[in-house]
């Protein structure tokens, strides 16, 4: 017998998220716009769809394993964002900042909660929920200020990151001794040494078996979301390995995020994990509000709670900052330390659901984590526009400080000495120009350049901080603001990075995978343009807009005019490229020839479809759209002949001129229909000719044939004129040959009615006769097909090389009859032969087919297979023999 304990609603699961995740986006559009931490917003959001307010969603268990989901994830995040080689390098100030910023409000916050009559245990947990800092708020504010290369946003950030490593460890104890219910000093060793020990042992295997993990996943992987699956299943493995050794999860994704920072594909990594982080952590900091009691919060009694703790966090973090002698201002450095943010709610949501905390307690510490958050911002501006000193400088020193910053980002992010930080007075003297006007030069104009190719989000968030972005790029600067709208305020670096730019990057550095890639930009003659294209691509969602700011970035920087104009022609022709290989199937050889003239050449072709490849991700169908489109132009534009305006003022004289020297409307309508490749390779005269031979259309089964001598002695020029069918070209072909006719030439014109006109070039010692051949010919029509003949060639067949059909290249020693041996291997098999270039260069042949099966679709594995085994007289072989 079958029971069911429960039922699961999933629509009131369903609704719950929905309800979630609308009012997540809305809240973090409305910070955005007052300028608040994103962070608060969420909360706040939370406090009013929960049950204090609206009561439109309450905790479930849905809702729980999101918001655990998103906390992970944002720890996750930290952990990656964190440069152990960075955090090595703090400096003394910042660790004596962090270690007192941490020390202090641990005292003082669990000695006042104690006088406030909380036990132990409780007040503890309080005084550990005070240690931590907000990196990414401060940084955000310095940021805003353009000071983040001054000493005193130096410090404090590197004291954020070591107080965020402190404040993870103390919240691994503090959390499982408060759980645990005893608290003894062998307790707190134990403990202490357990999660030291897990930091250690993950840190150490991690780092060293991570990253190593990871290359080999992304170079053997085949799917696109392989990578970012196996990235979120190590995070998940590292939480499970924590919570099996009794510490919080999240301590093990923050050291798997840690682990996997020194991985070079960690922005890949990142990049991707970001639209998850987009559903999950507005989840958790949701559930922070959802959790909230108004009526609690508002209380006496958590309102008394709040203002002791809140004096407590403020002081405390002051205080770190007396400590930081000869590190500058020491108040804008406390001042600095003072937000909370996103570890402090994690401590409070931990605390609330373990039952360490009441409502009360809750509701108090949500309101120091809030209103630490608030007031830090304004304070920070207050205190640096109160320090800051810009003294008068010369106009020509605005180039060379634009320079400057260029080369100290490019030191920053390029991994040169281990992506080392710029020197101290670089950043101390863009700090203290801050507001001075920048000017592009030559030798800055370069160094963009070269960042462009070397440099990552490190790079950019200098640029950002020191306010040379905003000075000398207002529309990269439009482009990260606008982008920050929809990411997550802790996760700065999502802001930073440029999708386009860096998988070109990534292609063109390949040396596993991609080749193909590689090859063809390392083939450009200029990747400069190249590079400048891809960025200027992600500055801007719109075709309109990015025109725009491409204008505004080309009319600023100082390049040579080549590159300016290759610039400026990749960005607003990209789109073509990826709209014709969208579409390449119903592409016609006029449209070809068009577009191919549009380009004009190789280079701008190998930049486009680079460009094309970078813009549009790694999904296979709009690759093979664009390998097939872009084969096919690089045939036609190695063809000159084909391409440029001499080609369409030659195509369209000699129409002009043939129509003047035709006679009657019918031969007139032939000329204006007659393919393009016919009109360049014909003069009027002959285009008039070759329309009478044509007009009126011969009969089903009847030919018209014209003999005229070519240009060489023994050369002879037989044109036959007759409605297509089915074999045709195989026909004639072995009709000729068994005539004694050997054919050096060919070429194949067909119009849109079914009039065919194929010429061939034959060797005779005496003219042919155009009757005799003629009557040979239409015999042939109704007869079976050629008997298969075999021949000493080469048979190479490419789907890419035109969008429309399959090409065929033969290659190979010339014989009589090797003509015949082709066209009829190809009729046997049913294919059509929509154009043939016939070409013979002393004892070798080089032929090119065009070929469509009998539904004008591209050739499949097993015809081309079929037509090689009539030509060798098996399917295994591709050496034919040679015809006798």
């Amino acid at each position: 017998m079958l029971a069911v304990a429960s039922t699961l609603d999933i629509g009131a699961v369903l609704f719950d998220i929905l309800v979630v995740l609308f009012a997540a986006k809305v809240a973090a559009e409305v910070a955005e716009r007052i300028r608040v931490p994103t962070v608060l917003g969420e909360i706040v959001a939370g406090i009013v769809v929960g049950p204090s307010v609206l009561g439109l969603v309450d905790l479930s268990d849905s809702l729980t394993v999101l918001a655990e989901l998103g906390v992970l994830l944002l720890l996750l995040g930290v952990g990656m964002e964190m440069d152990v080689a960075e955090l090595a390098k703090v400096g003394r100030a910042s660790v004596l900042v962090a270690f007192t910023g941490v020390a202090v409000p641990f005292a003082a916050g669990t000695a006042a909660a104690m006088a406030l009559g909380q036990p132990a245990s409780t007040a503890i947990f309080i005084g550990a929920a005070l240690t931590a800092t907000s990196v990414g708020i401060t940084a955000r504010v310095f940021g805003d200020l353009r000071a983040l290369g001054t000493s005193e946003a130096r410090v404090v950030l590197g004291a954020a990151v070591v107080d965020d490593v402190l404040g993870l460890v103390i919240l691994t104890v503090v959390a499982k001794l408060a759980t645990g219910g005893a608290f003894s000093l062998t307790s707190v060793l134990s403990t202490s040494g357990l999660a030291v020990g897990f930091l250690a042992l993950t840190g150490i295997a991690g780092r060293r078996l991570v990253p190593p993990l990871l290359g080999t996943v992304e170079t053997r992987a085949r799917g696109t979301g392989t990578l970012v699956a196996v990235a979120l299943a190590m995070s998940l493995g590292f939480a499970a390995l924590a919570d099996k050794a009794q510490l919080a999860p999240i301590i093990g994704a923050f050291m798997a995020g840690l682990a996997m920072s020194g991985s070079k594909v960690a922005p890949r990594v990142e990049r991707e994990l970001a639209p998850i982080g987009h559903v999950f952590i507005p989840a958790f900091f949701l559930q922070i509000g959802i959790e909230a009691d108004l009526k609690a919060m508002v209380s006496a009694r958590a309102l008394e709670l709040a203002g002791v703790l809140m004096v407590v966090a403020v002081l405390g973090k002051l205080v770190s900052g007396r400590v930081a002698s000869g590190a500058g201002d020491r108040l804008l450095i406390g001042l600095g330390m003072i937000p909370r943010g996103e570890v402090g709610l994690i401590f409070a949501g931990l605390g609330l659901r373990a039952g360490i905390l009441d409502g009360d307690l809750y509701g108090a510490l949500l309101l120091v984590v809030l209103l630490t958050t608030v007031m830090t911002p304004p304070l920070l501006r207050w205190r640096t526009n109160a320090t800051a000193e810009v003294g008068p400088v010369e106009s020509e020193l605005s180039g060379e400080l634009l320079e400057l910053a260029i080369a100290a980002a490019r030191r920053a992010g390029s991994g040169e000495g281990g992506g080392a930080d710029p020197a101290g007075f670089e950043l101390a003297w863009l700090a203290e120009h801050r507001k001075v006007s920048l000017t592009w030069t030559v030798g800055a104009s370069t160094g963009f350049v070269e960042l462009l190719r070397s440099g990552g989000p490190r790079s950019w968030r200098l640029l950002e901080g020191s306010g040379v972005i905003e000075r000398a790029l207002p529309s990269a600067m439009a482009s990260i603001e606008r982008r920050r709208r929809d990411i997550s305020i802790l996760d700065p670096n999502g802001a930073l990075m440029w999708p386009t730019l860096e998988r070109l990057r990534d292609g063109a550095l390949a040396t596993t995978g991609d080749r193909t890639f590689a090859g063809r930009f390392s083939a450009l003659a200029d990747t400069d343009s190249v590079m400048l294209a891809a960025w200027l691509l992600d500055l801007a969602p719109g075709h309109d807009e990015r025109m725009r700011a491409t204008d505004e970035v080309l009319g600023s920087l100082k390049l040579p005019a080549a590159t300016e104009a290759d610039t400026r022609y990749l960005v607003e022709h990209v789109l073509t490229l990826q709209a014709a290989a969208r579409r390449h199937r119903s592409l016609d050889e006029s449209h070809l020839l068009e577009l191919a003239d549009h380009i004009g050449s190789v280079d701008r072709l190998r930049g486009l479809f680079l460009l094309a490849i970078a813009d549009t991700g790694p999904q296979p169908g709009p690759r093979a759209a664009l390998e097939h489109i872009y084969q096919s132009l690089m045939d036609v534009l190695t063809h000159p002949e084909l391409v440029g305006t001499e080609a369409a003022d030659l195509a369209a004289s000699r129409l002009a001129e043939a129509l003047e020297l035709a006679t009657d409307f019918e031969m007139r309508e032939r000329l204006t229909h007659a393919p393009r490749s016919l009109l360049l390779r014909e003069p009027a005269t002959e285009l008039v000719r070759q329309a009478q031979l044509i007009e009126p259309l011969p009969r089903p089964g009847t030919v018209r044939v014209a003999v005229t001598p070519d240009e060489r002695p023994d050369h002879w020029r037989v044109d036959v004129a007759c409605r297509d069918q089915s074999g045709l070209l195989a026909r004639l072909s072995s009709t000729l040959n068994n005539s004694n006719h050997d054919v050096v030439r060919a070429s194949v014109a067909t119009w849109p009615d079914g009039a065919v006109l194929d010429t061939f070039v034959v060797v005779s010692a005496e003219r042919p006769g155009a009757r005799v051949l003629g009557e040979a010919l239409e015999k042939s029509l109704p007869g079976p097909l050629p008997e298969p003949q075999y021949a000493d060639v080469e048979i190479d067949f490419d789907d890419h090389a035109l969008p429309w059909c399959t090409t065929a290249r033969v290659t190979g020693l010339d014989s009589p009859g090797v003509l015949a041996a082709l066209t009829g291997a190809f009729a046997r098999a049913h294919v059509r032969v929509d154009s043939a270039r016939i070409s013979t260069v002393g004892d070798r042949i080089d032929d090119l087919f065009a070929l469509t099966d009998r539904r004008g679709r591209k050739l499949d594995t097993t015809v081309q297979t079929r037509i090689r085994g009539f030509l060798d007289g098996s399917s295994r072989s591709r050496r034919l023999r040679r015809v006798r």
